[in-house]
């Protein structure tokens, strides 16, 4: 029995890895996948239970790196699943189904205000404390603060309110200083390539320059187009325009996704993105 679940847990970790290989990491999970799946398919082909094998058929189509068979099976087993986490009702997606959706998709933000404050996180935490440093590396990380050196983190918002629980809860408080400052003088000059190392703006705008690639290209499918650029804005800091390099690639990658891409996908994907936007 043990060794049931020591093989399913290996089978799901691999598919979850093979997800994030191709370049769909942001779905997390192959329910995750499936859902998505389940919007792009139901939408370009209608809720019908008959419907089912077509929509597994219409993501390899869709998604080149889905057509090994074994992502086929968990695919289509994960679909029909799909209605245990009350995602998904009669091949229709749900309310708690597009919640979920929502949670997913990231949104691009046109108007990034920003008050001009840094805030800094420092920490001198000890190695008999290196789980507890590692859960606050993390939610950095989930905060998308970019890193200044190993122990020091910034960001453009305020997070104190976003890290109180994890300072308390890992009763980290006697190693953790919560900084907020401003650039003064010259210092002003440099923060653009200061942030730029900081939040590895020169990876995303390689991953952008991929993106524009292979729209231009012409030989990869829509959807994949369109859940390449979201896999990337995902994890974008979203820097304000006035603190991005003069070579940032991100706002081109933007018009393309929002001008070329979105209105050749189906008409509800397109209406629930416009939805996202507008919220």
């Amino acid at each position: 029995m043990m060794k049931d679940k020591k093989t399913k847990d290996l089978a799901k970790n691999t598919i979850s890895q093979t997800i994030k290989d191709a370049g769909f990491g942001w779905l997390g999970t192959i329910a995750d996948l499936s859902l998505v799946t389940l919007v792009l398919g139901v939408a370009g082909m209608g809720a019908n239970p008959r419907n089912a094998e077509k929509i597994v058929e219409q993501a390899g189509k869709l998604f080149i790196s889905l057509r090994q068979k074994r992502l086929q099976k968990s695919l289509r087993s994960s679909l029909y699943h799909l209605s245990e986490l009350g995602w998904r009702k009669e091949w229709g997606i749900t309310n708690e189904g597009f919640k979920r959706l929502k949670e997913l998709v990231p949104i691009y933000r046109e108007n990034r205000l920003w008050d001009g404050w840094l805030y800094l996180v420092i920490y001198d935490i000890p190695e008999n404390l290196r789980r507890s440093r590692e859960k606050l590396r993390i939610r950095l990380q989930e905060l998308k603060f970019g890193i200044l050196q190993e122990s020091a983190w910034v960001s453009l918002e305020n997070p104190q309110a976003l890290l109180d629980k994890v300072i308390e809860w890992n009763e980290l408080e006697d190693y953790v200083l919560i900084l907020k400052t401003k650039l003064v003088g010259k210092n002003r000059l440099n923060v653009i390539p200061v942030l730029t190392k900081a939040f590895r703006l020169d990876l995303f705008n390689l991953q952008y320059k991929s993106f524009l690639t292979l729209v231009e290209a012409g030989k990869t499918e829509t959807a994949e187009l369109a859940l390449r650029f979201l896999n990337i804005l995902k994890t974008d800091p979203q820097l304000p325009q006035r603190l991005l390099p003069k070579d940032w690639l991100g706002n081109k990658a933007y018009k393309i996704y929002r001008n070329k891409i979105l209105p050749k996908m189906p008409h509800e994907y397109g209406e629930f993105i416009e939805e996202l936007m507008d919220s």
